[in-house]
């Protein structure tokens, strides 16, 4: 029996409408950003030319500016690959020196999971933009675009163990017994290079990259391209058979039991959430960064300098790390929130960037907690915060001050274009 071409051609457009939003995207919207300004004093700041990665067994936490300088090149270049700096030079040129040297061995990110989220996260962004950008993308040779892969699939593995809802480990790679999934938000990080990888492969082959790992086939091609910072991290511990199989981890710190799991062949969930849907997986994890109603401080031990009152007091979103704790009791941190600044509010844009966000309720709900958090948070920095954390009190400096900080990059982002774009939905 022949179906008519008319009942034929409306199929198809219902089962490509039942595809899940991911698949149709393929290239960044330029046009949705061409309005995205950024001033020379941040273009002038992240012509760096290398992210100081560090070998060993090292938690690459440190190099804020540098990682998010990538990103922030990746981000021009892909809305605008006709950017110039302004000395005149293409902002595509500098990515491509920066990426290139990223990818060479000794210099890559090591895929430790864990607080290695506070950077990690950035560079896999960057990587996924480079990709949607063929201007870009089609000048890196073949031996690039597979150094690129193998880390991508590095840091995707690691952020399959750590975040995955079968696995349950309280440490990251690094074996150094402090960090886990359910900690406060900065804990939380990695799970967005797990986003990354799945914008950067698609969510079937990233979940076909799971299923088929093999430990092995990973160390051959870490010697090969002499990937030592994440083959160090690797090799700390028996990750070979946690990877493949499973199992517990003893802590050689603490020789006990410090977690369990089930290994990393098998698709990826977050909170019984599959990797097709990433626009909801990212917003239950930025949920609870900002779960929290507005305070000022909590009594005694954290508070708004300068007799300071948040204009949104008493509203939803305020950041979690303003009112949690620590190993110590309670913690009410402006650092912390610094980097949950940083992160949270990019791997939105991202989302954005790429087509992977969508006007949905929900979705709604969720940018209009940011607005407040970042806000709120914004005010309190403006103003001076003194801190608690780890059983300690301190005015904490405000952070256009500190050099090695990405916040001025992000704060051109949220004010220059996501603030705005949300304010007008609000």
């Amino acid at each position: 029996m022949k179906i008519p071409p008319f009942l034929f051609f409306v199929s198809c457009f219902f089962v490509l409408q039942a595809l899940p939003a991911f698949a149709e995207t393929g290239k960044v919207d330029r046009q949705a950003f061409k309005d995205l300004k950024i001033s020379s004093e941040i273009l002038n700041m992240v012509q760096i030319q290398k992210i100081p990665f560090r070998g060993e067994n090292k938690l690459q936490n440190g190099p804020q500016k540098e990682c998010y300088s990538v990103y922030l090149n990746a981000l021009l270049a892909a809305i605008n690959p006709e950017m110039k700096t302004a000395d005149g030079h293409l902002v595509a040129d500098q990515l491509l020196i920066q990426i290139r040297n990223t990818i060479k061995g000794g210099s890559e990110p090591n895929a430790g999971c864990g607080l290695n989220g506070w950077t990690h996260t950035a560079v896999a962004q960057a990587f996924v933009l480079v990709k949607k950008t063929p201007e870009v993308w089609n000048r890196l040779s073949a031996e690039e675009k597979d150094r690129m892969d193998w880390i991508m699939k590095a840091l995707a593995v690691a952020g399959h163990w750590g975040y995955d809802d079968a696995n349950d480990y309280k440490t990251s790679l690094h074996c150094d017994d402090n960090s886990y999934k359910k900690w406060n938000p900065n804990h939380r990080l990695y799970i967005f290079v797990v986003l990354s990888a799945a914008a950067y492969f698609g969510p079937e082959e990233l979940n076909t990259i799971y299923t088929s790992f093999n430990f092995e086939e990973y160390m051959k091609k870490f010697n090969e391209y002499g990937f030592t910072n994440i083959k160090a991290v690797w090799t700390c511990y028996d990750w070979k058979t946690i990877f493949e199989k499973g199992g517990a981890y003893i802590s050689p710190k603490k020789n006990k039991e410090m977690g369990t799991g089930t290994g990393v062949r098998h698709p990826f969930t977050y909170g019984n959430i599959p990797l097709s849907k990433i626009a909801d997986i990212y917003s239950l994890a930025a949920e609870y960064n900002y779960s929290e109603k507005v305070i000022n401080g909590i009594e005694g031990k954290s508070w708004i300098l300068n007799n300071g009152k948040s204009p949104f007091l008493g509203q939803d979103g305020m950041m979690k790390e303003f009112n949690s704790g620590d190993a110590s009791g309670k913690r009410s941190s402006l650092s912390y929130c610094e980097e949950n600044f940083c992160s949270y509010t990019v791997m939105l844009l991202t989302l954005k960037v790429l087509g992977l966000w969508n006007d949905s309720a929900p979705c709604r709900k969720m940018e209009k907690l940011m607005y407040v958090g970042n806000e709120d948070f914004l005010y309190k920095n403006s103003m001076g915060f003194h801190s608690y954390a780890n059983g300690k009190g301190h005015d904490t400096p405000k952070f256009e001050t500190e050099k090695w900080l990405a916040f001025p990059i992000i704060l051109e982002l949220w004010n220059s274009y996501l603030k705005l774009n949300i304010k007008a939905k609000l």
